[in-house]
Formats: C-alpha cells, structure tokens, sequence
C-alpha cells in the first residue's frame, strides 16, 4: 500500500515511517528535513508548500492512505497562537481537500486527548464535550471538523485520532521529543541519574508506548470496514500517576545500568489531582485492541538514551 505520512522527521512520523517500511508498505514522508538519514528500503522523502494546493495534490497522487501527524506542539501553539491554528488548522484542511482532489481513499489525522479539558480528569470518551480552550487544543479541532466534515458528505474516509500520552525512542537524537514526561524521566536517569519531577507527581495520566501507538494505525491503514459516523477514535493504554511512571522507569533502569536514581517531587501550586479513565468507544467498534508494550518501550528508550545522552555532574 502507498501511504503519505506527514511530520516524516518528527517523533510519531518517523516511528511509523520505519515501522510501515519494515511490514511492507510504500511510503512517501513529507519533511522539512531533505537530509534526514534512514534505512528504510521503500521510502520518497520529499516536501510541499503547505498553502500551495496544486502543489500538495500533486504529492498525494497515486497515495491509498495520508496519515498527518505534523502539527504546531503545545508550546509553540501557546506562544503564537495564529501560526498553531493556520498550520493545524488551516494546513490540515488543505492537505485533505488535496486528499480528496487526488482521489485518497483514507485520511487519518493524528490529533491530541487534550481537546478534552486541561488537565484530562474522569471519565473520558469520544462522546465528551471539548472544554480546552488552549490554542494547541482549538487549532487541532479546527483541523479535525474539517475532515469530519469531509468525511460526514463522503468525500473521504476520515479518522481522526484522539492520542493521549505517547512516549518513546524517536528515529534520532534530535527528534523534538525530550519535553515529553516519559521521555523526560528516562534522559535524566542517564544524563543526571536522578528523577525529577515538577510536582508531587499524584496526577494521574494515561500513557502508550509509541510502538502500540504504530500497531494501531498500522491496523486503522489495513482496515477494510469504514463507518463515518465513527470516526473519532481516541488512542491510549494504561491509567498511572506520574509518581508511579517515575518509579517504573527508576526500577528498570536499576534492572539495565545497576544504580537505581532517586526521585526528587517539587511542590507545584494549585496542582489538579483527579481520578482519570481514557476509554476508546470507538476503537472498540472496529474490534481494534490496542496493545501494551509499555515495558518493552521504556527500555528500548532508556537504551537509546545511554546511547545518545552522558552522564553530567551537576555543578
């Protein structure tokens, strides 16, 4: 299958570029990055315009399946607000009205849980209100009904995927990934050997290892039942406490390296503590079961992190 993935040198693009690759899919990645090294056998790297639509049709010709995953991150969205929406927003519309001009039968869009609410607390479904206000949550639902739309007059098959907090190795060292909480914890146990959290750590969040992350859209890509009226998907796995994710990567890395980091927790004002559970209604309707390789990711991630990252004595 030829499949066009978007934000091919960022953290979730890449990984899935790799992972496609290795299961037999013809891939087209769209990068900033002309000069990113891979292994992969079946690969274009190539780039567009994002406000160019001839140009961006042209890319997705001969394409079975787009899966977008490049987007302005939250703390970027924050500090300028009217770029995360023309690229998440507007840059998604036009890369699906392209998808639709070109004749791709499939759109998935990776957006974030956290159109919910922020912090993410009880119950959450797809069939939940979106109470976060956050330019980084709104510019992803202006992307979002954009396809929903398309998808409700049947112009394309659009999913859109909800995705709680993923974590992993990325393809290289210089992925903007290291602002991530897992991905956070398991650098400092390497570079600092301590664990350093910037609040009590009581916070529950769900997590998913990036691996699980590539399976199920590898799953959403190959499916062949369709149904627009259940097209938004959320995507996690486990519910644990921040302070109990600290714990599990400080175990591991005694397991690995042979020295166990201390935990170090920082009062944080007015810090939100609830109760969370993540549910994915609509991956269930397509019989998709995600799995929970959160054990085999935190090690392969703090390998990779002994790999890249030194030990540096604080001064």
């Amino acid at each position: 299958m030829k499949i066009l993935i978007t934000g091919g040198s960022g953290f979730i693009g890449g990984r899935l570029a790799h992972h496609l690759d290795l299961n037999g899919h013809h891939i087209r990645l769209i990068t900033r990055n002309q000069k990113i090294s891979h292994h992969l056998k079946n690969i274009e790297i190539t780039n567009f315009d994002w406000t160019n639509l001839n140009e961006i049709e042209n890319k997705c010709r001969d394409i079975d399946v787009v899966v977008h995953a490049a987007g302005v991150n939250s703390y970027d969205s924050g500090k300028d607000p009217l770029s995360a929406l023309s690229f998440n927003g507007l840059g998604t519309a036009n890369l699906v009205a392209a998808a639709i001009n070109a004749r791709v039968k499939r759109f998935i869009y990776i957006s974030t849980a956290h159109v919910y609410s922020n912090p993410l607390i009880g119950v959450i479904t797809e069939k939940n209100c979106l109470n976060n206000y956050h330019a980084y949550a709104t510019s992803h639902v202006a992307g979002e009904n954009f396809l929903i739309g398309a998808s409700s007059e049947k112009k394309i098959e659009g999913l859109v995927i909800r995705l709680s907090n993923a974590f992993g190795a990325p393809v290289h060292a210089g992925v903007d990934c290291w602002g991530l909480l897992v991905n956070d914890l398991c650098r400092q146990s390497i570079e600092k050997k301590r664990l350093v959290l910037r609040s009590k750590g009581l916070q529950e969040r769900n997590f998913i290892a990036l691996k699980d992350v590539c399976l199920t859209i590898e799953a959403l890509i190959n499916m062949r039942d369709y149904d627009k009226s259940n097209n938004i998907l959320n995507l996690g796995s486990i519910n644990k406490k921040v302070i109990e994710m600290a714990k599990l990567i400080q175990q591991h890395v005694e397991v690995l390296f042979g020295y166990s980091p201390e935990i170090e927790t920082n009062f944080l004002k007015n810090e939100m503590i609830g109760e969370l559970k993540f549910e994915s209604l609509g991956l269930k309707n397509y019989g998709i079961e995600v799995r929970e390789n959160m054990i085999e990711e935190i090690e392969e991630l703090l390998l990779f992190c002994k790999e890249y990252f030194n030990y540096k004595e604080a001064s």
